[in-house]
């Protein structure tokens, strides 16, 4: 079921009250009165879009007067049956652009979240990048830091061993007596 708002409901009609139809306008705008005996398409259908509307309209037929057709405290007793029908159609005519252009911006959604997707998959895949280089650079860092210690040690030792030398060589020099 659908949420009709007030705007949807155009003229209660008494089923009881049968009135010839006459035009293309009255079989879209009260398809209840059509004579056809299958059920009336819904507006998807494959006949609405060979319907044009216009704002012309066929003499009324002779029928009940209109405050006996039309029980509605909203409308104005005014308003004549070609009224009524200019503003159905223009409803109708309205109701069609505004699916036109609801189908236009649905399409341009549907571009835009395809697009969205495209930036998100590749941000997923930059991520995954980033974060695999930031895993080998750590990895560089760190057998860095281990080589950079056992040079340190190392170093170390080399330095211990040429202190030692140079001692060892200054005690033996010490060690000869000097001939002059």
């Amino acid at each position: 079921m659908t949420n009709h708002s007030s705007s949807d409901i155009l003229i209660p009609l008494n089923p009881a009250d049968r009135q010839p139809v006459s035009s293309v306008e009255d079989t879209a705008a009260f398809p209840a009165q059509s004579d056809s005996t299958g059920p009336v398409g819904n507006c998807e259908s494959s006949s609405r879009s060979e319907l044009t509307f216009n704002m012309e309209s066929s003499p009324p037929a002779p029928s009940a007067p209109i405050s006996s057709v039309l029980q509605t405290p909203g409308l104005p007793e005014s308003m004549t049956v070609v009224e009524l029908r200019q503003a159905i159609v223009a409803m109708m005519n309205r109701k069609d652009e505004l699916e036109e252009q609801n189908t236009s911006l649905r399409c341009l959604l549907d571009g835009e979240m395809e697009h969205s997707a495209g930036l998100r998959q590749e941000t997923d895949m930059l991520n995954r990048k980033l974060a695999e280089l930031e895993e080998r650079h750590t990895a560089k860092v760190q057998a860095l830091a281990r080589e950079n210690e056992v040079l340190k040690v190392q170093l170390k030792k080399y330095v211990g061993a040429v202190q030692m030398l140079k001692r060892e060589g200054n005690q033996g020099n010490d060690d000869r007596p000097c001939f002059a």
